[in-house]
């Protein structure tokens, strides 16, 4: 009740509503998503330039709902023998730009990755 009066005044401050904030955020925890780990197979010419840090970005369909805050496990992969050649990269995703602007398909998306 006394948080409650506390937000009704004319006159509380900011940092009054940033302690009721908290106050709240202990009460009621606030969610949080789920990370999710993408395995996605990528080329030699492309796993070598990322695994040396030259490449920190990714095209792909998005069919995955890839989110901010999700790893990326990149799985070095011959199309010629169509089998994985055993090198993995985990990555974070750190940004997405969802396609439909700058040229960019609206059913792909670049995503920027941790080094």
């Amino acid at each position: 009740m006394h948080l409650w009066c506390l937000l009704m005044t004319d006159n509380f401050l900011p940092f009054v509503s940033l302690r009721v904030v908290a106050l709240w955020s202990i009460i009621l925890p606030i969610p949080t998503a789920t990370m999710t780990t993408h395995y996605l197979k990528c080329l030699p010419e492309h796993f070598n330039r990322s695994a040396s840090g030259l490449k920190n970005y990714e095209i792909r369909l998005n069919d995955r709902n890839f989110q901010i805050g999700d790893r990326i496990v990149l799985r070095e992969y011959d199309l010629a023998e169509n089998s994985y050649l055993g090198r993995e990269l985990e990555r974070k995703i750190e940004h997405i730009l969802y396609g439909g602007q700058f040229g960019l398909d609206s059913e792909h998306v670049i995503l920027e990755l941790s080094v």
